[in-house]
C-alpha cells in the first residue's frame, strides 16, 4: 500500500515537473538542458529528483524519458559553460551537478567522469578553503549543505580530498546561526542531520 502511493505520489509530481521543462531551453546565448520555468539550480536537482524517484520505483518510462534530455554533447556543453565560469552556482548549484552527474553514471552510456571530475575538484578546493564555521550570514548552510551532498555521493576517487574535509567537519562539536532560517534545512538541522547519520546511509 506505502509503495502504491508513493509511486502515485512520484507519477503525479513527475507530471507536473516535466511540464516545466522546455524543448528550446537557452543559458544566456547558448543552449541548455538546464534552462527552463526553474532557476538553473533547481532545474538542476528537479532533474535529479525525477531520475533517482524513477529508479527508486522501477519507473522505467519516466527514467527514459529524463535521461533522453541528455546527450554527450549536452552534457560538453554544459561542462564548457562552467569551465568558463567556475564561480556560476558554487557551490550550492555545483553540488546539486555532481548528485545528478553521478546518478546518470548509474546506468547511463553516456561518459559524465570528466564533468564530474572538474565540477567536484572546484567544491572540494571551496570546502577546503572556506572556514568553518564561518560566522556570516548563511555560511553555516551553504558549507553544510555543499558537504552534504558530496557525502551523498560515492567518490572514492577523492577519498583524500574528502578526508581533510571530514576532519574539519569533525572537528566542530556544534554550530548556531541566529540569520539562517529555521527550517528542516537550518544549520543547526543540516549538521546533526550529517553528524548522526552513517555513512553507509550517506552512500
Amino acid at each position: 500500500m506505502l509503495e502504491n502511493s508513493l509511486k502515485t505520489i512520484i507519477n503525479e509530481l513527475s507530471n507536473v515537473v516535466l511540464g516545466c521543462f522546455v524543448q528550446d531551453y537557452y543559458f544566456g546565448d547558448s543552449r541548455g538542458v538546464f534552462r527552463s520555468h526553474f532557476d538553473w539550480h533547481s532545474s538542476v536537482h528537479a532533474h535529479w529528483m525525477l531520475l533517482s524517484s524513477a529508479r527508486i520505483t522501477n519507473n522505467i518510462l519516466l527514467r527514459n524519458q529524463i535521461k533522453a534530455r541528455f546527450s554527450q554533447s549536452v552534457i560538453e556543453t554544459e561542462r564548457v559553460k562552467l569551465q568558463n565560469n567556475a564561480s556560476f552556482e558554487l557551490p550550492y548549484g555545483q553540488a546539486w551537478l555532481v548528485l545528478l552527474l553521478c546518478e546518470l553514471e548509474k546506468d547511463s552510456d553516456i561518459d559524465v567522469r570528466h564533468f564530474k571530475t572538474d565540477t567536484l575538484k572546484r567544491l572540494l578546493e571551496w570546502l577546503n578553503k572556506t572556514d568553518f564555521p564561518e560566522p556570516t550570514k548563511n555560511s553555516y548552510h551553504s558549507w553544510l549543505f555543499t558537504y552534504f551532498l558530496i557525502k551523498k555521493c560515492k567518490l572514492s576517487d577523492f577519498f583524500e580530498e574528502i578526508k581533510k574535509i571530514d576532519l574539519k567537519f569533525n572537528s566542530v562539536e556544534s554550530v548556531s546561526d541566529e540569520n539562517d532560517p529555521k527550517d528542516f534545512f537550518s544549520s543547526e538541522s543540516l549538521f546533526e542531520l550529517i553528524k548522526n547519520i552513517p555513512n553507509r546511509m550517506m552512500l
